[in-house]
């Protein structure tokens, strides 16, 4: 599920609106795992794991704040995702919202691209090394 999240985003990385929609499963995507993980996961991650869940849906509002986005159950066969692969997945959507906020006119929205690159970022940089 994050792998093919991963190469969607990458592949409209440059493409303005299409780029958005992805950059929003993005969120949505990392949200649902976090959520499973939190109830699957080992015991002593859940508060990251709940932290990271927060993460995703404070820039999923920041993208669609009038949308009530009913985030899907994560696949449980899946099991919980590599926090590797979320903190690259992080990485990139915080670079596709910078992209996107560069090339934006209206302020506002610009602003608000900016803070869901800033949740974006903050996911990738919890799970640093």
């Amino acid at each position: 599920m994050i792998g093919d999240t991963y190469a969607n985003l990458k592949e409209h990385q440059g493409s303005g609106g299409a780029a958005l929609e992805a950059a929003q499963n993005a969120f949505i995507v990392i949200a649902a795992s976090m959520e499973l993980a939190e109830e699957t996961g080992p015991p002593e991650l859940h508060a990251s794991y709940a932290l990271l869940h927060q993460e995703a849906l404070d820039g999923l509002a920041e993208l669609s704040p009038r949308a009530n986005a009913s985030i899907p159950t994560a696949n449980r066969a899946g099991g919980v995702p590599e926090l590797e692969q979320i903190s690259s997945l992080g990485g990139l959507l915080c670079e596709v919202l910078l992209t996107a906020a560069e090339r934006h006119t209206d302020v506002d929205q610009r602003l608000a691209l900016l803070n869901a690159a800033a949740r974006a970022a903050q996911i990738r940089d919890l799970l640093a090394p």
